[in-house]
């Protein structure tokens, strides 16, 4: 069966004057719709294909594209050059004499680079605490607090299998069912293997907070699992972190932001310095794809700032299809009837309340089970709700 999802993006400049846009959304494929007219398109040495274009005020972004959540695994061969760009440091992967210790003291027992890998992912699901949303970004302030997002999980084993001379990428995207519900992962690289991806994150939460994913969207595989595989329920926005940007982005001065009347609202720090998202860059280059990185004029620092994030990443939509689409309607209709039937239960004594409680449950369990998400235990459920439904039919 396909796995096939619909996207849809929008960005709209809610400013009087222009807003520059970078992006690697597929803007130039002939299968996805746009209303904005690409400026400059060029290709990066990571492979992404980034995309310029400006919004003048009230212009709105719009883009619909589909896009198959394909599991095969191509055996490609790095060039020299794509060997090099994924074992580069930078300001968030940070590859320095700390963590090429660190990274020999933990893979100490590895032989092999997948090996290697391996022992890196361990140590990281091991050692750290997902927290959201960390207090500084890149590996030295994660290596310090030990407590960070999705991001920086990811940064960090790339930066220490780089530090062991195995290219790694992270890989930016979200979640392909839901809107606005960013996530960032990994991928190392093997010689005549591939790319084999990596989800750290995720991985702790599976291991120490089991119940976070009950209930979700989403399918999960065993903690362990998570090195070398991934559900596949993930639409891609960009390969690797830093991505350079053309043509030149034009920084606004620290000076500027620090002294401005009215300072945005996307201050973050690297490092433990301030970054403005959407008015600065790493030496050219944007933290992360996610899937847009604008470059707004100085009105924004002459209003007081609205707690609005589309301004600052716009608004995405990812809808599944197929079975897995009806199953995600059906889920939530079953949730939706229990929980009106439950609430009238409570104020009416009606045994035909309880049986379409037990119907209910038992099509949420189905709807579970169908998209692949904790079949056993909702499988049991489902057994449970069955009987409590059998019984309570018996009484009518």
């Amino acid at each position: 069966m396909v796995n096939k999802v619909h996207v849809t993006y929008t960005y709209q400049n809610k400013k009087s004057e222009k807003t520059k846009i970078w992006t690697t959304l597929p803007l130039n494929d002939s299968e996805t719709v746009s209303n904005s007219p690409v400026m400059d398109s060029y290709e990066d040495q990571g492979g992404n294909r980034i995309n310029y274009l400006e919004l003048n005020s009230d212009e709105k972004l719009e883009v619909m594209y589909s896009i198959s959540l394909d599991s095969k695994r191509d055996n490609i061969k790095l060039s020299v050059t794509e060997r090099e760009y994924y074992l580069r440091s930078g300001e968030l992967v940070q590859i320095n004499e700390g963590v090429k210790s660190l990274a020999n003291e933990v893979t100490k027992k590895a032989n092999t680079a997948k090996e290697k890998a391996e022992a890196i992912f361990h140590y990281i699901v091991d050692n750290f605490t997902y927290v959201y949303p960390p207090k500084s970004r890149g590996v030295d302030s994660f290596l310090e607090s030990k407590q960070g997002d999705c991001g920086e999980f990811s940064f960090l084993f790339t930066a220490l299998c780089r530090s062991l001379d195995i290219p790694s990428r992270v890989i930016v995207g979200t979640w392909s069912n839901g809107k606005m519900n960013a996530h960032v992962w990994n991928e190392f690289y093997i010689e005549d293997i591939g790319w084999i991806p990596v989800d750290c994150s995720v991985a702790y939460l599976q291991k120490k907070k089991k119940f976070h994913f009950l209930f979700s969207n989403f399918k999960t595989l065993k903690w362990d699992k998570y090195f070398g595989d991934i559900e596949y329920q993930r639409v891609i926005f960009s390969y690797d972190a830093e991505l350079e940007l053309l043509p030149i982005y034009r920084d606004e001065s620290d000076d500027k932001l620090e002294g401005a009347s009215f300072k945005p609202l996307s201050p973050f720090l690297i490092n433990k310095e301030p970054f403005y998202w959407g008015f600065q860059s790493i030496d050219n280059r944007v933290p992360y794809m996610q899937p847009i990185y604008p470059k707004f004029s100085s009105e924004m620092l002459e209003s007081s700032p609205k707690k609005d994030g589309t301004i600052y990443l716009g608004r995405w939509k990812v809808v599944e299809t197929g079975a897995q689409r009806f199953f995600y309607v059906l889920k939530h209709i079953s949730l939706l009837t229990f929980i009106i039937f439950f609430a009238l239960s409570l104020l009416l004594e009606n045994p035909i309340f309880r049986v379409i409680l037990g119907v209910s449950t038992v099509f949420t369990c189905i709807s579970y089970i169908a998209r692949g998400e904790r079949k056993i235990f909702f499988g049991i459920a489902g057994v449970y709700f069955l009987l409590f439904l059998a019984s309570n039919i018996a009484k009518l």
